[in-house]
């Protein structure tokens, strides 16, 4: 049974259909597309073909039909298996941009709260900067100001010293006027005044 399918004008007919599809041609592809037989019938009918033989026979239109069939249903096989392939690297290659979008957009709101972070860090800073320079001048201001009050203290005090060194050089003068009888207690008082008188500034 093997041989009568096996035959040489089947098998010439699968090499020509093989051939004209651009496949390379085997004894197994040979096989697949007569719909089996022996392998090594098949291997000495590609033998004879090589070797001239069988040139003058025409290949069965039916082969050729059935030929061309088989190499359809490889091909249609063929790119189903690699829509397949393409379909299934599609939908990891999707996932994949999914997980890097939401890591993307999650670093984004890291991000995000991070400004937020440093433009408050940096308002308060302003602020505390504002507040450090506005107590700054506050203090160079009681400094100037007590430093004033320190001038016109001892400006008064030095008034009131000369003032008070005035008023005792008067009444020295009219005591050293009065006569002798009846002053010496007032002698005394004076002197014990002109002790306390107080220092210059």
């Amino acid at each position: 049974m093997s041989s009568e399918i096996a035959t040489l004008e089947r098998v010439k007919g699968a090499v020509v259909a093989l051939r004209q599809g651009g496949s390379k041609v085997t004894a197994s592809k040979v096989m697949d597309l007569i719909g089996g037989g022996s392998k090594s019938t098949i291997i000495a009918h590609m033998r004879t073909l090589r070797n001239g033989a069988g040139d003058e026979q025409e290949v069965p239109a039916a082969v050729i039909e059935m030929a061309r069939s088989a190499l359809s249903d490889i091909y249609e096989a063929g790119r189903r298996a690699e829509a397949d392939k393409l379909r299934a690297w599609s939908e990891r290659m999707s996932l994949v941009v999914d997980e890097q979008d939401a890591e993307i957009q999650e670093f984004a709101d890291e991000c995000s709260r991070l400004e937020q972070a440093t433009d408050n860090l940096s308002d308060q800073l302003q602020q505390l900067a504002a507040e450090n320079a506005a107590l700054h001048a506050r203090s160079e201001k009681l400094e100037a100001e007590n430093s004033e009050l320190g001038r016109q203290l001892a400006e008064e005090r030095g008034r009131a010293t000369d003032e008070l060194q005035k008023a005792l050089s008067r009444v020295e003068v009219l005591v050293a006027r009065t006569p002798q009888h009846g002053t010496s207690k007032f002698k005394r008082d004076l002197r014990t005044i002109s002790l306390r008188r107080p220092p210059k500034a």
